[in-house]
């Protein structure tokens, strides 16, 4: 079948290298990939080839007795020639570990990650790499030195409307076929009856709470097993035990947060609907807001809220900001607090009768979540903080609010159009 442009029949057991996590293969395939994804893609495969930041698939990304006195003069040489070294401040920006630590170590694992990659494709025969999403330095440095070595990667992405998928490596739209009118009928059609992405299906308060706390367990247990004992005790230097305590943002104060949110009436939104603008959170830290910012200078997700905070609070306009339904209770508390510094800001509990109310605000900010795609699709003005894939020739800059309008049902109709044209379902 081909995807994106690659045709996967063309490439043969030996050729084809699958990362995956610390759950092992079998859960990537059947939960992350998908069943449906893996057998139309790769079901002629009789043996997959997988390779992880953990020991036990068939290659483990070992950076654990990496030194600077190990590299070579062949890992510098592809270090410059592959655009790494020109690429470097963007690798550390948009990884969420390495910019928490000095610039030394984090241009170091950078260096033992090229040599790593630099000695595995060079000693092996594949010619396509198969990820879900470029989420940290390590992925990003293997795509970099596969691209180099002309070594094709194959990305399977999520969208928000299942079954689709969607190549991209730093969330930029890749058009690589044309879809019929029956089903860009049909995805209008969808789009533009409200409804939650079905990533967001069954989600309500109680599960937050629970998901929410069992996270809080489950950061303990990293940051003493990875953090402590992993790290400290061993030396280890494999992501997840670098970086324990930066993947794990649950705090316990997290779980205490509903006095922090806002009320809102109708009567309010009937007085100011016109200088009121919709701004929803993102999960963080998350690929959509670090690795997809077209700046990487951008890559710190909250400074950027607040640089658009105070462009329309000189504008008088009241941001009425929506927490993530699936993201309540894992968010630091000092985060919210920092938001109502702002003394034009509201802060939207999702899961409260106010958050209804936000539907009938006519304008809304987005940096790359799909609740823009919604929007415009139901006949409401966007603008985006940042240039996404689905933005290009339809939403203003943010600075631009005043020139963001209602899309026309044609321009609606080809807006998916697009779209479809990025995206495929196996």
């Amino acid at each position: 079948m081909r995807f994106a442009g690659i045709d996967t029949r063309d490439f043969t057991d030996e050729e084809m290298l699958f990362f995956v996590r610390h759950k092992g293969r079998e859960h990537f395939f059947t939960k992350i990939h998908g069943e449906q994804t893996v057998q139309a893609l790769f079901g002629h495969v009789r043996r997959f080839y997988t390779i992880s930041e953990y020991p036990g698939e068939d290659h483990w990304i070992d950076l654990d007795h990496g030194k600077p006195a190990d590299l070579e003069v062949a890992d510098y040489t592809l270090f410059y020639s592959a655009g790494i070294h020109e690429a470097l401040p963007a690798i550390i920006s948009r990884c969420r570990g390495l910019r928490s630590i000095e610039f030394a170590e984090a241009k170091e694992l950078v260096l033992l990650a090229t040599r790593y990659f630099r000695q595995l494709f060079t000693t092996h025969s594949y010619r396509l790499i198969v990820f879900h999403i470029i989420d940290n330095y390590v992925l990003d440095v293997m795509h970099r030195v596969a691209s180099h070595l002309e070594i094709r990667s194959l990305c399977l992405s999520e969208w928000f409307i299942a079954p689709y998928r969607r190549h991209t490596i730093f969330g930029e739209l890749h058009e690589h076929r044309e879809p019929d009118e029956a089903e860009v009928t049909a995805i209008v059609e969808y789009l533009s009856a409200p409804r939650k992405a079905f990533w967001l299906d069954g989600i309500d308060r109680a599960n937050r709470r629970v998901l929410a706390l069992r996270l809080l367990l489950r950061a303990w247990v990293i940051h003493f097993v990875r953090g402590f004992f992993g790290r400290r005790v061993l030396g280890r230097r494999g992501y997840e035990y670098r970086f324990a305590r930066n993947l794990t943002v649950q705090r316990v104060t997290s779980l205490w947060v509903r006095g922090l949110f806002d009320s809102f009436t109708a009567e309010e939104l009937e007085r100011g609907r016109d200088h009121m603008i919709v701004l929803p959170l993102h999960t963080y830290p998350e690929a959509n807001v670090d690795y997809w910012m077209s700046n990487y200078r951008d890559a710190d997700y909250y400074s950027t809220i607040f640089e658009a905070l105070s462009f329309f609070r000189e504008r008088g306009f009241t941001v009425l900001v929506k927490e993530h339904p699936g993201f309540i209770y894992q968010r630091e508390r000092s985060f919210y607090r920092a938001l109502k510094s702002f003394e034009n800001v509201r802060l939207i509990d999702p899961f409260s009768t106010e958050a209804a109310l936000l539907d009938q605000v006519s304008l809304l900010l987005v940096w790359h979540g799909t609740m823009g795609i919604e929007a415009i699709m139901q006949g409401r003005k966007v603008v985006c903080f940042d240039a996404n894939y689905y933005s290009e020739g339809v939403l203003p800059p943010y600075q631009n609010y005043e020139s963001a309008r209602v899309l026309t049902p044609e321009e609606r109709r080809e807006f998916v159009r697009r779209l479809l044209r990025g995206v495929q379902a196996p």
